[in-house]
Formats: structure tokens, sequence, C-alpha cells
């Protein structure tokens, strides 16, 4: 009666567990209406910061609210913290995944997806130009094409997000912004290849519409005379310019909230024993943004945001990748589960006959159901896309007006920005939406 009573306890846990999500929309709720100091402190409260398997995710977010308040520098102490958990977690430990296979992913420690974790070296890169230390930006752009080369080469079947576009783009802008044409003018001809060839197949997102201005100007500059006259014939229509004393203003939207984790469940009775068979897959949803795009008014001059990173669809193919992983995983878990009730059922009749076995096994079969569960976590403080904005001004200080539009038109909300411009330089500003 007693081991009985356990095990119902046990059920009645796993059954109350919510979603990750649903746990941590208390402290979304309040950054989604800019009350960051109030979010820290409730992301200070809440399962995450209470969690060592789940610290990647509590680093990450309060790296992303500190970011907002304007405190560069202590974001970047929790994305270093974030960044050294994920790579302490690489290898999970073999305690873990045995346990992961009587029960859940739940129990492995959260070491963040593939994608999640060179986006953490993304938002590294934003508090660096923030803070005007370009150099640290240049050395985080460069970590996300390092890490993707190494994540991919452990998978026997490689990933569709093996190079990242828009990274190698922000990466020639800043390397420009540096002085050094030459790595510009091979970033920016690396970054139009990913789009070309990946990011407009798998997630819709075509190159920048900037970049054949990129490519005519620093090939020029550069005296690469064929390039020149071939990216001339692949950009007709674009309106070529040699560089000028002025500056350029740059903008990276930050756009809604990334799609999150759902569970779905295939649940079916074994015919020849009655065993309950139940499996639980990851899945993402999408959270469709409200905004589609800005408009930066600045000069007397007037520029559209346009879309250079699609981070839902990413997360939507960079699941679907690994399913089969998942799946083969989740197909042994399951076998598990019922060799452990038919091992309790045998050791139940084997000390109190026949109907004693059918319990013990029973029993053990209804705590596999309730214990299994697909792993929901994730960042859900990431944008749904990145969108640039590019605008060449004289130098001066300025206002930037922004001005946020949904799908249908209609203006959403607006914010002023100061901006400095500097003769030969690129300043760049940041803003996050999360209508």
């Amino acid at each position: 009666m007693k081991n009985t009573l356990s095990l119902f306890i046990v059920i009645a846990v796993f059954s109350a567990c919510a979603t990750h999500r649903a746990s941590m929309m208390p402290t979304y709720s309040l950054m989604m209406n800019r009350n960051y100091e109030a979010a820290m402190a409730e992301l200070d409260k809440s399962d995450l910061a209470k969690s060592k398997s789940d610290s990647f995710l509590y680093f990450a977010d309060m790296g992303v609210i500190l970011q907002l308040l304007g405190r560069y520098a202590e974001s970047n102490e929790y994305f270093e913290k974030a960044e050294r958990r994920a790579e302490e977690l690489y290898a999970v430990s073999i305690s873990q995944q045995a346990a992961s296979l009587l029960t859940s992913d739940k129990v492995i420690s959260y070491e963040g997806e593939d994608f999640e974790r060179v986006m953490v070296n993304y938002y590294k890169a934003l508090n660096y130009l923030m803070m005007g230390n370009l150099e640290e930006a240049l050395v985080e752009c460069r970590q996300i094409d390092n890490k993707l080369n190494v994540y991919n080469s452990k998978y026997e079947k490689k990933n569709l997000y093996k190079e990242d576009a828009f990274a190698r783009y922000l990466l020639a802008l800043m390397n420009e912004a540096d002085g050094e044409v030459n790595d510009a003018f091979i970033d920016y001809r690396k970054s139009l290849g990913i789009y070309e060839n990946d990011f407009t197949a798998n997630y819709r997102v075509h190159a920048p519409p900037y970049i054949g201005a990129d490519l005519l100007r620093t090939s020029k500059s550069l005296g690469f005379d064929e390039d020149f006259e071939k990216y001339k014939e692949q950009f007709r229509d674009v309106e070529y310019k040699p560089a000028q004393d002025t500056g350029e203003l740059v903008l990276i939207f930050n756009n809604g909230m990334a799609a999150h984790k759902e569970e779905y469940n295939v649940a079916a009775v074994v015919p020849i024993d009655g065993y309950i068979l139940r499996v639980a897959f990851p899945k993402y949803v999408m959270n469709q943004p409200e905004i589609s795009h800005a408009v930066v008014e600045i000069g007397g001059k007037k520029e559209a945001t346009h879309l250079a990173e699609n981070i839902s669809g990413i997360a939507v193919k960079n699941l679907e990748d690994r399913v089969g992983r998942i799946m083969a995983k989740t197909i042994a878990r399951a076998v598990t589960k019922y060799l452990a009730s038919k091992g309790a059922e045998e050791l139940g009749r084997k000390a109190g006959g026949k109907l004693a076995g059918k319990l013990a096994g029973f029993m053990v079969n209804v705590v596999g159901v309730a214990t299994e569960a697909a792993d929901t976590r994730s960042w859900l403080t990431l944008p749904d896309n990145i969108q640039i904005a590019r605008v060449s001004l004289p130098p001066g200080d300025y206002e930037a007006r922004l001005s946020f539009y949904s799908y249908g038109g209609g203006a959403v909300e607006s914010a002023v920005v100061p901006v400095k411009i500097t003769k030969n330089k690129k300043t760049f500003i940041t803003y996050r939406t999360f209508r």
C-alpha cells in the first residue's frame, strides 16, 4: 500500500508540472510591457533561477533584459555565463542520459539548441557595438561561424543551419567599419552566397538590398576589376556610389518573440497485453509578430527595415533536422519503460501471485505514462526575426524617429533614438519590439 501511494504521488507531481513557457509568462509579460526592472526581479524568483539544469536559459534571459536596460557590460557577463554553461553541458553526463530513458528528456540539463548557442554570440556582439568596442564585436561574430562548424561536425547528417548569412553580413559591416575592406569584401560575398543558396530556400529570407552596393563599393576600392564588372552585371539596377565623406546609421531591429516549443503525444494500447504506450515529442509553435517592419526617419531621409534573419524559421528547421535523433531516443525510452513494466509484473507474480504481478506491472506502466514528457524548454526571449536598415548621412547629431507598422500597414508604435554620425564611420543602434 505504501509503495502504491508513492507511485501515485510521483504521477501527481509529473502531471502537475507546467510547461516552461507557462511558468515563465509572468517574466515575459513584464518584458513585453517594457517593465524591465520588474521583469528582472521576477526572473530572479522564477523556476529558472532555482534550477541548475535550466541555468543556460536563466543566464540568457537575464542577458537580454540587461541589454534592454542599456546595461551592456553586465549583460555580457550573463551571456558569458550562458556560453560557459552550454560548453560544460556539450557532453551530457551518462547518469542524466540513463535517467532520461526511465522518465523524460526534462531531467537532462538544458544546453540550448545549436542556433540558441550561437545567438549568445550575436547578443554579445550587439553589446560590444553599443559600448563602442568594435574589436570584441568582431570576435563574437566570428565565433558564430566557428561554432556552427563544430556543431555540424558531430552530426552524420548535416543540419540545414550550418552557416548564418546575417552573422556574416554583420561581420562584413563591422570589418568595413574597422577599415578592413578586403575582409569586408570577402564576408559580403560569402553572405550573399549563403542567402542565395540557403536562406532564401529554407527560411524565405533574401539578401538585404544594400549588398549589391556593398560588393560594388568594396571591389572597386580594392581594384578587383573582374569582380566589380561581375557584380555590376548582376546588380544592374543598383546605383553605385563610391565612398564619400559621410557617415552611416545601421539600425538592427529585433522584432517579436521567437517560436516556442509545445508537446504533442502519441498514445495507444498494445493489444497483446493491454500495455498503455505513450510517447511525447516537442514541436515549435510560431508566434506571428504583429509588426511587419519599421521605418527610420533621420536627416530628411526615410528608410524601411528589411528582413535579414528569420530566427523562428531557423528554430523550426533546426528541430526538424534532429527529429530523427529525438524519435530514436523516444522509442528507446518506450522500450525501456515497457521492459520495466514487464519486469515488475514478473517480480510481483513471484512474490504474490498472478493478480499481484498484474497490479505491479500496471503501476509501473502508469508511472511510465505519467513521466513521459517532451522537452519544451527554449530561449523564449529571442526575437522572431531580425531586420536591418542603413542610412548615409553627413556628420552630426540627429534624432532617429522609428515608426513600426503592422502587416495591414497601420502604425503600431514609435520611438525616438538620439544618434551621433561621424565622418567615414558606421553608427550602430539596436531596437526591440515584442508585439
